[in-house]
C-alpha cells in the first residue's frame, strides 16, 4: 500500500481504523527530522488509493488521521500538539484528512491530558 514503483516510503508504525469510521496512520519519528509535511501527503495518498478502490461514494471516506510522534519539536513552538486540517493552495481545507504532530519535548501542555500523560512516558523512556 505504501510507495509505489521506482518509490520507498518507509511503511507506517500503525494504521488503525476504528469503529467510527476514522483511520489512524501512526509513525514515530525518533530523532528523524523530515518534511512531515510531505511525508504526509505520501501516507494520505496511499491511504487514499486504498479506499477510493474499495469505496462505492465518498461518503464510504474514513476520517483520516496523519499522526507523527516525535521526540523533538518540528515546529519549534513548545507545543506538546499541533493539528492542521489538509491544505490546498495554501488554505486549510475540510476534506476529512488531519495531520496530528505530538511531541515528547513540549513546554507548552497544550493537548488532553490523556496524551500528555503518553508523551510524559514516552519522554522518560527516552531520558532513561
Amino acid at each position: 500500500m505504501f510507495g509505489g514503483v521506482g518509490q520507498r516510503l518507509e511503511p507506517p508504525d500503525a494504521m488503525i481504523e476504528d469503529g467510527e469510521h476514522n483511520c489512524y496512520i501512526i509513525r514515530y519519528m525518533q530523532d528523524r527530522i523530515e518534511d512531515l509535511e510531505q511525508l504526509r501527503h505520501c501516507y494520505q495518498s496511499a491511504a487514499d488509493r486504498y479506499y477510493f478502490a474499495r469505496a462505492e461514494s465518498s461518503s464510504d471516506l474514513p476520517e483520516l488521521y496523519i499522526v507523527f510522534l516525535c521526540n523533538y519539536d518540528y515546529y519549534g513552538l513548545g507545543h506538546a500538539m499541533y493539528y492542521m486540517d489538509d491544505i490546498y493552495d495554501g488554505y486549510e481545507i475540510d476534506n476529512g484528512r488531519h495531520m496530528v504532530i505530538l511531541n515528547s519535548r513540549y513546554r507548552v501542555a497544550n493537548a488532553a491530558p490523556q496524551i500528555i500523560g503518553v508523551l510524559d512516558s514516552i519522554r522518560a523512556k527516552e531520558d532513561s
